[in-house]
Order: C-alpha cells, then structure tokens, then sequence
C-alpha cells in the first residue's frame, strides 16, 4: 500500500517553524534563540572565537500603542524587525524575545570592535522615520551590550550583563547603546 504524505509533511513543517518563530516578524522567538545561543556560545568556547550579544529595545514603544493603536505598533515591530536584519551582518542571530525587545548574537574574532560598530548602525537605523498609514514616527532604540568574558560563559550571565546594560543605556537618556563594564 503507497499513501501519499506530502500534505502532512507541509504540516510538520509549518508547526514547527510556527513554534520557533516569532508570528509577527518572522524572525527567531524565544524558544528558538535560546537554543541558537547556547550552541553559538559553546562553539565559541570550544574553538576560540568570541561572542557579543545585543539587546535592543525600543524607546517610548508603548506610547506608540497608547497613541496610534497596537496595529501601527506591530507595523513598528515589523518595520524594526527588518531594519535589523538588513543591518546585521551575515551569519548573526537576531531574535523577537519578546514586546518590542530584540536580540542580536553575534560570533568570530575581533567581536568588541565589531559590536560596537554594528549596535550604531543600528541606532542609525533604526532612527529613521517610518510612515504607517497617515502616521510617521520617528523611532529610536536604546541597546545593551555584553561580551562573552570568563566571568560571563553563560548564556543567563550574557543575557543579564547585555539587560543591565540596556537599563544603563536608558537611564543615560535611551537612543543609545551602553557595554557592560
């Protein structure tokens, strides 16, 4: 007897992207990144080469939603979502982890210089005004950034260096980026 399982192939595999993207973006969820980073960062300690994680969050998110409605907020997610994309470098892992909070993972050699270069492109572009429907805003981000270091070989150790930072960051007065000292 031959059955033809094309139809739930396709579904397995929709399933299973749906449970490890985010529905809005596209992009990685939680779920996905935290197990894309684990492996990134012991890869990275095994072979030598370096990790920078960035947080990014976006400034006065809510008032977007307060204001102008939670659908022209998702087009703000949509917009940034593909704004960091466009502006990472190939190879990254960029994640939805969740609101309007973003992640970027990044692996190789000559990480801090790279980092810091990138988390400004970002800010300079995620800065740029976007128009939804009769609305334009002009959007910022404030972003943290961890390296990986001996003091912080986790991922929870990166995550919450890369978190303070971004509170450091926005309590610095938000559309900037701070490093974890």
């Amino acid at each position: 007897m031959v059955s033809d399982i094309t139809e739930r192939k396709r579904t397995e595999i929709a399933l299973k992207h749906q449970a490890l993207h985010d529905p809005l973006t596209g992009l990685a969820n939680r779920a996905m990144f935290d197990q894309q980073f684990a492996h990134i960062l012991m890869t990275a300690q095994s072979g030598g080469s370096e990790v920078g994680l960035l947080v990014i969050d976006l400034d006065h998110f809510k008032e977007v939603n307060d204001n102008f409605g939670h659908p022209i907020g998702d087009e703000l997610l949509i917009e940034t979502a593909g704004r960091i994309e466009a502006t990472k470098r190939h190879g990254d892992l960029v994640a939805r982890l969740g609101g309007d909070e973003f992640a970027l993972v990044m692996a190789g050699e000559g990480i801090e210089r790279a980092a810091a270069a990138l988390a400004q492109r970002l800010l300079d572009g995620l800065a740029k005004p976007f128009r939804a429907g009769s609305v334009t805003l002009l959007p910022a981000a404030s972003i943290g950034m961890a390296l990986m270091s001996k003091d912080s070989v986790t991922t929870e150790a990166l995550m919450l260096r890369a978190d303070q930072a971004l509170y450091a960051a926005k309590a610095k007065g938000r559309g900037t980026w701070m490093a974890c000292a």
